[in-house]
């Protein structure tokens, strides 16, 4: 499984997009919600992910993603998003998972 962390243009200064991608992913490493080989990655245009996190900086959600190719899409907005940021991905995962079986 390939996911790309997309982030947006950060108009809204004060909310620290990177650090909160960080925890996303670091508590889906730590309760082992992450397919074994999973590859987190800042999202590169052209290239193919199964599940896309775009962190935007408000919820107009207007970060360019016409650039990358995905299966799946999650959107976060802001650090109280975090918890369900995670079941939302996780979701994804297992419906990502059960359709390549």
């Amino acid at each position: 499984m390939r996911i790309g962390i997309k982030y947006c243009g950060g108009c809204r200064a004060g909310y620290n997009r990177g650090e909160d991608a960080g925890e996303v992913v670091r508590l889906l490493l730590s309760v082992g919600h992450l397919p074994e080989g999973t590859i987190v990655e800042v999202a590169e245009a052209g290239a193919h992910y199964d599940l896309l996190l775009t962190v935007c900086g408000c919820t107009n959600k207007c970060a360019d993603i016409s650039e990358y190719e995905h299966r799946e899409i999650v959107y976060m907005w802001e650090p109280d998003s975090i918890e369900s940021t995670v079941a939302h991905i996780r979701e994804k995962i297992e419906g990502i998972s059960s359709s390549a079986v």
